[in-house]
């Protein structure tokens, strides 16, 4: 009788402890009821997105240097802003994958890749920030100036295991960079993430990575301070994004297909897998933080849609704003995002 009654009390607060954890840690989304689809048209891409103010969006579309304000409820944007001048650069993309906001500072980071044939691309190393503009973009500055992030890696002890000179070379499909995520740490790290390469040779397989970055705003100095391996069963980083002290990351395939999944990550040791409702409906790309639950916003850009100018009726969402007379105002050119709320 003794012995059961220790048994009855082990069990017990082993079920309590798991309950405990589990309500601790549990994500908006895993307790969502409803998802609802939102479209924001003119573009086919969210690849970084931010909230401006309760009900603005601020969005970078990869294929382009331009940064556009929507409302968080969908439709056309209410402002847009080309940032290449800002920068003193080409017109060439910086395809823009990632943004963090710490202190009015807006981080952009693009993605720091080669082409897919595999080409040189100096317009996507860089990181930059500019201050927090208003709904109408007038005021958009760039206050940091743009750095290259894989020339630090590449030569730090920390990281160049990781970044060598023939994963320096390969495009992304093929396990070479890809810099989808971006946060900033409590203490003022910059928190990058790798949707390639994974840690295992070639880097279509293993780990995925992420990089933690001092900054020394002064002169901008750049250090590595940490790199981190994250087991997210064969995928890379699509966003990451901070609240509190915890972290959330959608997670996707270096290349394409594969299932997307939400990741829960304390920043350090704990990483927990969670249960996403209508998640599998999109191209996760981007992560937004809303007042009553997430908006997961999806890359459209390869989705077919129905294009009478095209032979066979049908394009790619950017091929038809790039083909199509209508260009930006056709009516299929445009992402989802799905609300998950409460």
């Amino acid at each position: 009788m003794k012995y059961a009654l220790a048994i009855f009390v082990l069990i017990s607060a082993a079920i309590l402890f798991v309950r405990f954890n589990t309500v601790q840690l549990a994500s908006p989304l895993q307790k969502s009821k409803r998802s609802v689809e939102t479209r924001y048209m003119g573009i086919c891409d969210g690849s970084a997105a931010i909230r401006l103010d309760n009900k603005t969006l601020l969005v970078a579309y990869d294929e382009v240097n331009t940064l556009f304000a929507f409302d968080i409820s969908g439709g056309r944007p209410v402002a847009e802003k080309t940032i290449s001048g800002l920068l003193g650069i080409s017109d060439v993309e910086i395809d823009i994958e990632a943004v963090a906001v710490s202190n009015n500072v807006v981080w952009w980071i693009g993605s720091h890749g080669r082409t897919k044939k595999g080409k040189e691309a100096p317009n996507r190393r860089m990181l930059f920030a500019t201050n927090l503009p208003n709904r109408t973009l007038t005021d958009l500055k760039v206050v940091v100036a743009p750095v290259d992030v894989l020339g630090i890696l590449a030569t730090s002890k920390v990281t160049s295991a990781y970044f060598t000179q023939d994963v320096l070379k390969r495009s992304p499909k093929e396990g070479g960079v890809s810099i989808e995520g971006l946060a900033v740490s409590p203490d003022g790290q910059l928190i990058i993430g790798f949707r390639s390469p994974l840690t295992n040779a070639g880097g279509l397989s293993g780990n995925a990575l992420i990089v933690r970055m001092d900054l020394a705003m002064g002169d901008f100095n750049m250090s590595v301070a940490s790199a981190v391996e994250l087991n997210l069963n064969g995928r890379g980083i699509r966003d990451i994004v901070r609240h509190g002290n915890t972290y959330s990351i959608l997670a996707g395939a270096v290349s394409n297909g594969g299932t997307p999944a939400f990741y829960k990550w304390d920043g350090a040791g704990f990483l927990q897998n969670l249960p996403v409702d209508g998640i599998k409906k999109l191209n996760p790309e981007a992560l937004v933080k809303l007042d009553d639950g997430w908006l997961i916003i999806s890359d459209d850009g390869k989705q077919k849609r129905a294009d009478n100018n095209a032979k066979d009726g049908n394009r790619t969402c950017d091929k038809i704003r790039k083909k199509n007379p209508q260009h930006a105002l056709h009516e299929n050119v445009y992402f989802r995002g799905i609300t998950l709320a409460d």
